[in-house]
């Protein structure tokens, strides 16, 4: 068996003899591992799929009528997080229900209900506080969640 290590190839080089000499070292092909590893590597069934069969309401999520509601939100705002007011990408921003809607339809599409925050803000210290019980509100009297 070959092993490399530390820039070397022991007993990767084989010296072949032919006629009674030696002839020129060749290297031994490595055998490929990868698709031994991969069958050996645990797919872990994917959590947000096992969340959407369990709640129903994260269906939508991924409906068009939510990413309008989310860009309008985030525009809004002027592309600015209510917590920390950086100023990101769209794809770095979330439409965060102040209320947390738990199923409510009413709540999940109300536009006053939404606040654009950064993704590090939300999946810190907004989820710590939503977990702990705890309702944040950053709205502004405009209700965009952009601080003055």
């Amino acid at each position: 068996m070959c092993q490399v290590g530390a820039g070397s190839l022991r007993g990767c080089i084989r010296v072949e003899q032919r006629k009674g000499r030696n002839v020129m070292a060749r290297l031994k092909q490595l055998t490929p591992r990868v698709g031994a590893l991969q069958q050996r590597v645990r797919q872990p069934q994917g959590q947000a799929r096992v969340r959407d069969q369990v709640y129903a309401w994260r269906r939508w999520y991924k409906t068009g009528a939510w990413q309008r509601l989310r860009w309008q939100c985030i525009s809004a705002a002027l592309f600015t997080c209510a917590r920390c007011a950086r100023v990101a990408d769209s794809p770095d921003l979330v439409a965060d229900h102040f209320q947390p809607h738990r199923g409510d339809e009413r709540l999940f599409w109300d536009p006053a209900n939404l606040q654009c925050l950064c993704k590090s803000c939300h999946d810190g210290a907004k989820q710590r506080e939503e977990r702990a019980g705890h309702a944040s509100d950053h709205r502004t009297a405009f209700g965009h969640g952009v601080r003055a």
